[in-house]
């Protein structure tokens, strides 16, 4: 597998992903969650268009996986690829706030 480059930035309502998927279509991406993993599949693509004399660019499948908070919002994330770079938007839950719970006589 090849790991993509990524950045994971904090804000207070929530985080954002954002990763490098070069020549990736977002029909391509494959993003799964199971319990708090979080993982990103998505295949490599070749520029072949000929012989090639020399090859650094990595062919395979980019696999990436991130351990999640359990103060984010599973139910509400948001996912979109422009340009080859995949943004990620998790939003922070809502925290239930302690109350009374008053007990009625019947």
């Amino acid at each position: 597998y090849l790991m993509p480059k990524a950045d994971v930035i904090q804000f207070k309502t929530g985080i954002e992903i954002l990763m490098d998927l070069p020549g990736v279509e977002s029909k391509d991406i494959e993003i799964d969650l199971s319990e708090r993993m979080l993982t990103i599949v998505a295949p490599a693509s070749s520029r072949n268009d000929g012989g090639i004399n020399s090859q650094e660019l990595g062919l395979g499948v980019f696999r990436r996986s991130f351990y999640l908070s359990d103060e984010l919002d599973f139910e509400k994330i948001d996912a979109s690829c422009k340009n080859g770079v995949l943004c990620l938007t998790i939003p922070m839950a809502q925290k239930i706030e302690p109350r009374k719970i008053q007990v009625s006589v019947n």
